[in-house]
């Protein structure tokens, strides 16, 4: 039986190694998600439901699911626009139990405030064309007639269309209704792509009262994009103090196409005010096309900047990459960096990038026997092993040839981890018996009580009853008492009839 602190630290391990691959889930989502600044509805229902169908631990769910409900409304806008009205209501109600899988799946996410608010208003227009068979769909009970009749006026108002309908929703918003009636006229504003629908939006981010209100608001500014919503969320984003404005702000901005966007990305990344404004900058900012000038910017940043939390920020976002720049740049980083913790995260993002397995394999090779950092030589194991290729054959050479005594225990250990061939059983044990440092060969045998096979445990017998060494040979009997096979039983059985006699 393998010991209690052993196996918890191999859960510990591998609960760290699945959350630190995020390489594939990344570029799926990034592409899913171009399609929706792009407007392309269509692909972006397909991508994201890719993504939901193939990482479904990823941590871009909650925004898949979100974005492939946004998109579904869209698409039946798209319809309702073209007249087919009939295919209309069928992404209507797929929209509508898309979000409401969302807020059921995911209550702790940022969208969820949005995708509540986007129910409510799918739920108005449903109820509003006779669906009774979405009993959930009805108004609140604890709403007033009068806030009801509004609901139904904003949702008849929406399905109308048209300059009228929109005069007429701002003369609702005039009157100043409670804050929760005006999320929906601000929401159905949105959907209004016109400089009036756009003056007034603007209006509302920058001075109503609630903040829930402000917040739909800047958001539709952001989807709507064009030079003057960006003049307005820029304002913003140099003049408000509350956080959750701020967010709101750079996220909207970062959501618009164009080189303005990605300008004022790169300037608040280097001159925000704030890290977490800084840190949201350089986050969107790995989601935008390379350029040279991001590269440029996360490599200063990363090498340069005074703050470590914002160095490790640009450091991932240049692994968010998959170009030979970004690579470049994380190598570079990961050989000259003065700081040892962060030549070592550089490391890591370089073994989840895309590319040539084999070509990395050889990149952390060289880290192991050149790098003149213990630490980063042995963070460079780590990272070999979490390689998705056979890698015995190169931990084989550290632990036979790496001059640093505790890299080659590190080597052994983990060839400990793959001891499931008979070739890789018999090095260890050749290692147990022949090599010249006692604490290597402990550690070898270590490895062997690892090992879940026949062989392992022949290995051990022969050494319990062989080695020259005594204190090798009683470390044996112990790893034979801790295996559930019944020869270690028998073999301890004749060892103590030998003492016996």
């Amino acid at each position: 039986m393998k010991s209690k602190l052993f196996m918890l630290f191999m859960f510990i391990l591998a609960t760290i190694c699945i959350a630190a691959n995020p390489d594939k889930d990344d570029d799926a989502y990034k592409k899913a998600y171009q399609f929706i600044l792009d407007e392309r509805y269509s692909e972006a229902l397909v991508n994201m439901r890719k993504v939901m169908e193939t990482y479904p631990n990823s941590r871009w769910a909650d925004d898949a699911l979100f974005w492939h409900s946004f998109a579904l409304e869209k698409t039946a806008q798209l319809l309702a626009q073209q007249g087919t009205l009939g295919e209309q209501e069928k992404k209507l109600k797929a929209a509508f139990e898309s979000y409401e899988k969302f807020l059921q799946d995911y209550p702790d996410s940022k969208w969820f405030d949005d995708a509540r608010t986007n129910l409510i208003q799918l739920s108005n227009e449903l109820g509003a064309k006779g669906y009774t068979e979405f009993p959930a769909l009805a108004p609140d009970a604890k709403e007033s007639e009068e806030e009801q009749i509004m609901e139904a006026a904003i949702q008849a108002l929406q399905a109308r269309g048209g300059e009228e309908s929109l005069d007429a929703l701002l003369r609702l918003y005039e009157k100043n209704p409670a804050p929760r009636i005006k999320e929906k006229i601000v929401y159905v504003i949105g959907t209004f792509d016109t400089p009036k629908a756009r003056a007034k939006l603007t209006d509302i981010a920058k001075h109503d009262a609630d903040t829930q209100v402000r917040l739909q608001a800047i958001f539709w500014l952001g989807q709507m994009g064009g030079d003057q919503s960006l003049l307005t969320l820029k304002d913003l984003a140099l003049t408000e103090s509350e956080p959750e404005i701020q967010k709101k702000v750079i996220f909207s901005i970062a959501q618009m196409s164009g080189k303005a966007s990605t300008d004022f990305l790169i300037d608040l990344a280097k001159n925000g005010q704030s890290e977490e404004s800084r840190n949201m900058a350089l986050f969107w900012l790995s989601q935008k096309e390379p350029t040279l000038e991001i590269f440029s910017l996360l490599r200063d940043i990363a090498l340069n900047d005074p703050s470590q939390n914002i160095q490790e920020r640009a450091i991932f976002a240049l692994s968010e990459y998959n170009a030979p720049q970004s690579r470049e740049l994380l190598l570079q980083i990961a050989r000259t960096h003065e700081k040892v913790a962060l030549r070592k995260k550089s490391i890591f993002w370089l073994t989840q990038k895309n590319g040539s397995l084999k070509e990395w394999a050889d990149q952390l090779l060289d880290f192991i026997f050149n790098d003149p950092n213990p630490e980063v030589q042995e963070h460079a194991v780590f990272n070999l092993t979490q390689l998705d290729i056979e890698v015995h054959a190169q931990l084989l050479e550290i632990a036979r040839t790496h001059p640093n005594q505790e890299i080659r225990e590190k080597a052994v250990f983990w060839l400990g981890q793959m001891a499931d061939s008979e070739q890789i059983v018999s090095e260890l044990t050749d290692i147990a018996l022949n090599d010249p440092f006692e604490s290597i060969q402990q550690k070898a045998l270590f490895a062997l009580a690892q090992a879940e096979s026949d062989l392992a445990v022949d290995a051990l017998i022969d050494i319990s009853k062989n080695h020259p060494n005594l204190s090798i040979r009683k470390k044996a009997v112990f790893w034979l008492g801790q295996s559930d096979d019944e020869r270690a039983v028998q073999a301890i059985e004749e060892i103590l009839s030998q003492i016996e006699n």
